[in-house]
């Protein structure tokens, strides 16, 4: 499961331009390269923490929106074809959901948060970088093609692998997205 979640950062982080045959794609990953050049050109170190701390803020929240679309629709190709298995899947869904649900829910403030204390750019600038990055990982992601899991062998590690590892990922978010601590952008 952690590397599900990795591959999915991966993906969402260095998404491979030259590879993309859509303009839109093309034309966001220009426009968010420019902005970000932009930006670091006149950036302080400070400023520059700033900006990082907000894309791998977005970068995790969604890498694990994708996981969390990816594993629910594996728990439901495998409960199709495998009806035994509905309850120990569903159980690890709701394990998995209480694992991200607060997570993903306190990220919205703490990201406004972020976008109202940063100071290299006017807020509404950064806001359209954000949609603009999640606009480009949506399109990136709808490339993918995913093969749904039914076999019997493969469910039941899925149980597994979600219910082991959504203890760490609890760990993950609360590290990543910084939850439990005041923003503070100096060292």
């Amino acid at each position: 499961m952690k590397q599900l979640i990795y591959i999915c950062i991966a993906l969402v982080a260095f998404a491979a331009p030259a590879q993309a045959n859509d303009a839109r794609v093309l034309e966001l990953v220009k426009s968010l390269e420019a902005q970000t050049k932009a930006w670091e050109e006149t950036m302080d170190a400070n400023q520059q923490r700033q900006l990082a701390a907000i894309r791998g803020h977005v970068a995790t929240v969604e890498a694990i929106r994708q996981a969390d679309t990816d594993i629910r629709t594996a728990v439901k190709s495998c409960e199709k074809h495998n009806p035994d298995m509905k309850e120990p899947l569903q159980t690890s869904l709701r394990n998995w959901t209480t694992a991200i649900e607060a997570h993903i829910k306190n990220s919205h403030p703490r990201l406004k948060q972020m976008v109202a204390g940063q100071t290299f750019a006017k807020q509404a600038d950064v806001h359209k970088y954000i949609r603009d990055y999640k606009e480009l990982v949506a399109l990136q992601d709808k490339k993918i093609k995913r093969i749904p899991i039914h076999g019997k062998d493969e469910c039941e590690d899925l149980a597994e692998d979600i219910d082991d590892d959504s203890e760490e990922i609890n760990e993950l978010l609360q590290k990543a997205l910084v939850l439990d601590k005041d923003l503070n952008y100096t060292e």
